[in-house]
């Protein structure tokens, strides 16, 4: 690697991940100090995840002494829950959040902020040269699998009939394992299912008032339609495109094969 064409948003992201082992993290610094496009690159696939604690630190520093009266503490809260309102939808707005006719379970599933920031720099191009043979997607599948201790057939992917399954690649999150299975669209639309390990238990839902799957969350991040849902031990995220219906079959399918 020697120049900065040479390097994929993948492999960028891995050398912030710090994954040694799936980059050459030495030819990439040598090229970031040489190259300041290449730095550039790098600040935008970076995303500030102290962004959301620092700013309400900022909030809980102003906030008032309990210990006074309670007459003036509540004059003193007022424009503090003001203010801390603000900061809430100015972080949502600036980094993207929003489920949208969801359940509000983002505090389980934060990581769905940073996939969704990194799933929108995705373009047709990013995959549509890709064309895998089995046997490398099958190698690749074991790697992937074994990164997160769950096992994956080939033909599971390759089953829906609006998704081509192109490639699948370890990303990681606070320390842990997400994977990236990667499709293109019938209409050349880049999705992603991407994986973890949640350690939550599914919640029980009484068959008699289960509608079409209720497991499964659908709406929008990034301006992309999405779905999650959790299911044994492990938690999804679906995204890409615009198609919420595409992205609803999808999710039931993979919700059942995988």
């Amino acid at each position: 690697m020697s120049n900065k064409s040479e390097f994929t948003d993948e492999e960028l992201t891995a050398y912030l991940d710090g994954e040694k082992d799936y980059v050459d993290v030495e030819a990439i610094e040598k090229a970031i100090a040489k190259d300041p496009s290449l730095r550039q690159r790098i600040e935008q696939l970076t995303i500030n995840r102290d962004l959301v604690k620092d700013s309400f630190n900022d909030v809980l520093l102003q906030a008032p002494d309990f210990a006074d009266n309670k007459v003036e503490n509540k004059r003193q809260l007022q424009p503090m829950v003001v203010l801390a309102t603000a900061v809430c939808l100015c972080i949502g707005i600036t980094i993207g959040i929003g489920w949208k006719n969801t359940q509000n379970d983002n505090a389980l599933n934060h990581w769905h902020d940073y996939v969704a920031a990194y799933q929108a720099l995705y373009i047709n191009n990013t995959l549509s040269h890709l064309t895998p043979v089995p046997q490398q997607q099958l190698q690749e599948l074991e790697r992937v699998g074994s990164a997160l201790g769950k096992s994956f057939e080939l033909t599971q992917l390759q089953q829906h009939a609006q998704l081509e399954y192109k490639r699948g690649q370890i990303l990681g999150f606070e320390g842990r394992p997400l994977i990236q299975l990667a499709f293109l669209s019938s209409v050349g639309e880049p999705v992603a299912l991407c994986i973890m390990k949640s350690g939550i238990p599914n919640a029980s839902i009484s068959k008699s008032t289960m509608e079409r799957n209720p497991q499964i969350h659908v709406g929008s991040l990034e301006s992309m339609a999405a779905a999650h849902w959790q299911k044994d031990g492990f938690t999804y995220l679906l995204i890409g495109g615009t198609d919420e219906l595409l992205i609803t079959d999808a999710a039931e399918h993979f919700f059942e094969t995988i």
